[in-house]
């Protein structure tokens, strides 16, 4: 059985790698958003937690090399900072409208296979209300299509 340190030495490197895919990700995304689906994107929303993410993971990387154990809190407290900044992103690159949004489902999975019932639980419903709340956001042009002059 492995311990709770070396899990949590392991597994919070290992999130901080899938946050840095992330960031790559959810960047491609904005261009994708606007260009290829006329999605309205709001740079100035979507940029500055992009950056925040990508900050976040190099301040955690060099704290992890002079630090002891991390505590499992940390590890549930990144998951739900992830959700959360994913959701930001979306919400200003067309909501649920925006393909990207099942990234939030990688995380779903993530804490169910990682973590304890309750936080596991409380994970998966801040995902399925930041989902949720994806679609109260205006998606853009791109999402309200008139079929009523289509031709059959």
């Amino acid at each position: 059985m492995i311990s709770a340190a070396a899990f949590g030495r392991t597994l919070l490197p290992w999130l901080l790698g899938l946050r840095s895919v992330i960031v790559a990700v959810l960047g491609a995304s904005l261009v994708v958003a606007e260009r290829l689906l006329g999605l309205e994107v709001r740079a100035l929303v979507a940029l500055p937690v992009l950056a925040l993410m990508a900050i976040s993971v190099i301040v955690q990387r060099a704290s992890i090399n002079a630090a002891r154990e991390p505590k499992a809190w940390l590890l549930i407290a990144n998951v739900a900072f992830d959700i959360l900044a994913i959701a930001a992103v979306l919400a200003a690159s067309g909501g649920a409208a925006n393909p990207f949004s099942a990234i939030l489902l990688v995380y779903v999975a993530l804490a169910a296979s990682m973590l304890p019932p309750k936080p596991t639980f409380f994970l998966t419903l801040l995902a399925a209300c930041t989902f949720g709340a994806l679609f109260l956001v205006p998606s853009g042009p791109a999402c309200h299509v008139d079929n009523s002059q289509a031709a059959f």
